[in-house]
């Protein structure tokens, strides 16, 4: 499920974390929220693409949002900072 966008009380968030049940849901606007798993509902959208760089995972949205799966965190790297290209390189 990770990578999954769902809709919870009628906000899209992406799916970054589960456990035991529960689900950690990250959106740009809105934040990280720690719902249960059977509160959400899953969308059509296409899924985040998972990719390992440097022994650590990413999602990368359609969008080309980065997301370190690690810390649970957008990262905001510059348009043409290196580690930013190759993870985007990966998913392709």
């Amino acid at each position: 499920m990770i990578g999954s966008y769902v809709v919870y009380k009628s906000n899209t968030y992406l799916v970054v974390r589960e456990s035991e049940g529960m689900i950690l849901l990250l959106s740009p606007e809105k934040g990280k929220v720690q719902v249960l798993a059977s509160s959400v509902t899953k969308t059509n959208l296409r899924p985040a693409k998972q990719v390992r760089y440097r022994h650590a995972d990413y999602l990368v949205t359609g969008k080309r949002l980065l997301i370190s799966l690690t810390t649970c965190k957008v990262m905001r790297w510059s348009a043409d900072n290196g580690n930013r290209l190759a993870i985007l390189a990966l998913a392709k």
